[in-house]
């Protein structure tokens, strides 16, 4: 979606496990928005489980003041994200970086070289390349604040 005038991301807290709720009632009002989310490697090939990047939080481009009461009244959203009570706007490059790594569905892929015989140690890396990925994209998120 074509970025308007005026418009920034911001990232929007949901309510628990409302993510995908509170993004499908944004995209129908017409708001761009983005979820990361991660495909675990463990797991039946058909139903590998798909988890938040970033539980409870989804990115947002958004007008303030005038989306503000739209958005933070949509069934499922928690508030907008912000310092001192002010929603914060949120660095281009941040969106723009997780995009390229995301599939166009907002997948990010984890790609494994480990054998099947290695499921337990590949849960752990799984876990930590998700914890790796949020930091760096806190790190990312300060260094532009």
């Amino acid at each position: 979606m074509e970025k308007a005038q005026g418009q920034h991301w911001y990232v929007v807290y949901t309510k628990r496990q409302r993510e995908d709720m509170a993004q499908a009632h944004l995209q129908r009002k017409g708001f761009d928005t983005f979820f990361p989310r991660l495909r675990l490697p463990h797991g039946r090939r058909d139903r590998r489980p798909i988890v938040p990047l970033f539980p409870n939080y989804f990115f947002a481009r958004l007008r303030l003041p005038d989306d503000y009461n739209v958005v933070r009244w949509t069934p499922g959203v928690n508030h907008v994200v912000g310092y001192g009570g002010n929603p914060t706007p949120l660095d281009e490059t941040v969106v723009e970086f997780l995009r390229q790594k995301c599939t166009p569905e907002g997948l990010l892929p984890i790609v494994s070289e480990l054998a099947p015989t290695g499921i337990r140690r590949c849960r752990k890396i799984t876990r930590c390349s998700y914890h790796a990925a949020a930091k760096e994209v806190r790190r990312t998120c300060v260094r532009a604040a």
